[in-house]
């Protein structure tokens, strides 16, 4: 009966999508006076003169673009319960980022309007696209599986609800989505994730299965569990009418090829979205088909700094084919913030993009401008010429002699390849033939040796992040990093594990 009823709610619900897709222009301009006219109520807007921004140009000349470091004194004031500091009134929800290795987690505040309009009104967006593809899509019919973050209690701020988007989003969820969701909210959001994969294992057992959504390297963890569990061969012989997994975070190329082994069905949905503690943005248009469709009505005004470059524009100046940093401003007091993304264009009609990578995560120690897409995609490549699969890897640089150098590579696989030195080869080889520079660098040895592979031991990568207190929820594995640090602590800790 429920999915009887959300089905055609959803179907019907994709003409809204429809007409923000003919005229993305006119919905970004208009969504973006009405978050200016609302931010004139807050100290930010009085500052920055927001009673004398009348459209796009007049906005940029009165704010400057902004990282998370510079917006920090403003986000420490609205945490200790400052009101109208960023945004109107009193925000007391705050969504925690994975962090980086040294243990900086931000906080970015989320109104309950922003958990609507952006983060649920995406997922809903995502739900409309699917069921205009597939109106027997049937995901209503079974359970849904989410394994979300936690959610923190930090003594320094009483009364202020703080967590990974995902635990915050399960706690406000749409009455229809408590229907089927599985695991219990209280296993779903617990900070122990370990506790957390022994319990969902259990309990997931028992149901129905047919959708399942998370971040690829912990679900792998997860449904390894479920195999070894059971004694099955794949997914399939547990739950026959799995359908469809959501994933978004990290390019999922080099992880697919294990999610087709342990759900081996040629008609299984794989459907990508771009989901992060700062919203909701994007949801792939057709599942066979790459490229998200840039959502225009949620409560985000977008714009694109072109990447190395100080030229912004908003959508309608977007170039397929270049690299731009996203910068938003939205319903929560981020004005013009950089969120560090790197997304490319890929079309116009509609605005479909794809997730290059990180303006943190690069390696240009020796010029080469290495970009995460890059190594992923050489993965991909190099495991599908040697019958591997890798399960994760970091790469950083390695100095040596007279300014020369490499790139020094620890990967973890599930499938190791026969000869690693012809791997290694084969990798090289496929990095240069995605960048042009490191290719450049790689010629006669001018500036880059042969790329350096230390294979890590199974599990490596999933011990490190415990010992990093990183496990579960939104925390990933930094691939790509422009000094040693990553680097060296893993090789220290492979050196001495067990």
């Amino acid at each position: 009966m429920l999915e009887f009823f959300l089905s055609r709610v959803f179907r019907n619900r994709f003409r809204q999508v429809e007409g923000w897709m003919r005229e993305p222009v006119r919905y970004q301009n208009e969504l973006l006076l009405d978050i200016v006219y609302k931010g004139c109520f807050t100290e930010f807007g009085a500052k920055h003169g927001f009673e004398k921004v009348k459209d796009y140009d007049s906005f940029t000349r009165q704010v400057p673009i902004r990282t998370y470091a510079e917006f920090f004194p403003w986000i420490e004031r609205m945490r200790k319960k400052e009101e109208h500091v960023l945004w109107p009134g009193l925000v007391d929800m705050f969504s925690k980022s994975s962090g980086t290795t040294s243990g900086k987690s931000k906080y970015i505040p989320v109104t309950r309007e922003y958990l609507e309009l952006n983060h649920i009104q995406g997922a809903s967006d995502t739900l409309s696209i699917l069921y205009q593809q597939y109106p027997q899509l049937g995901i209503f019919d079974g359970k849904n599986m989410v394994i979300g973050g936690s959610i923190e209690n930090l003594s320094a701020y009483p009364g202020v609800i703080s967590g990974d988007i995902s635990a915050l989003l399960l706690n406000n969820m749409p009455w229809y989505a408590k229907q089927v969701f599985t695991p219990s909210l209280d296993i779903a959001t617990a900070p122990d994730w370990e506790y957390k994969l022994r319990e969902t294992t259990k309990q997931i057992l028992r149901e129905p299965l047919v959708m399942f959504a998370g971040v690829p390297t912990w679900l792998i963890v997860l449904f390894r569990n479920i195999i070894a569990e059971t004694g099955k061969q794949d997914l399939l012989e547990v739950w026959p009418q799995l359908k469809l997994y959501i994933h978004g975070g990290v390019n999922f190329a080099p992880a697919k090829p294990l999610f087709q082994q342990l759900i081996p069905s040629s008609q299984f949905i794989y459907q990508e979205v771009y989901n992060a503690s700062e919203g909701y943005f994007a949801s792939q248009l057709k599942s066979n088909e790459g490229g998200m469709l840039l959502l225009m009505n949620n409560a985000v005004f977008y714009e694109f700094k072109e990447l190395h470059s100080d030229h912004v524009v908003p959508v309608e100046g977007l170039k397929t084919k270049v690299a731009y940093q996203l910068i938003i401003t939205n319903t929560c007091g981020l004005w013009r913030y950089d969120t560090g993304d790197v997304i490319e264009c890929l079309n116009m009609d509609p605005v479909t993009i794809k997730i290059v990578g990180r303006s943190t995560q690069y390696i240009n120690a020796f010029g080469e401008e290495v970009v995460i897409e890059n190594a992923e995609q050489a993965v991909s490549k190099a495991c599908a010429q040697h019958d591997c699969q890798a399960t994760d890897f970091t790469v950083g640089p390695k100095y040596m002699d007279h300014g020369k150098g490499a790139h020094e590579w620890i990967i973890e696989f599930d499938k190791s390849p026969e000869h690693l030195e012809a791997f290694a080869e084969s990798l090289d080889l496929a990095l240069q033939a995605v960048n042009s520079d490191y290719e450049a660098k790689r010629t006669k040895n001018i500036a880059l040796s042969r790329l350096i592979i230390h294979e890590a031991p199974k599990g490596t990568f999933y011990r490190w992040m415990k010992v990093q207190g990183r496990l579960g929820g939104q925390h990933k594995v930094p691939r790509l990093k422009n000094d040693r640090t990553v680097l060296e602590s893993l090789l220290d800790f492979i050196l001495h594990d067990g």
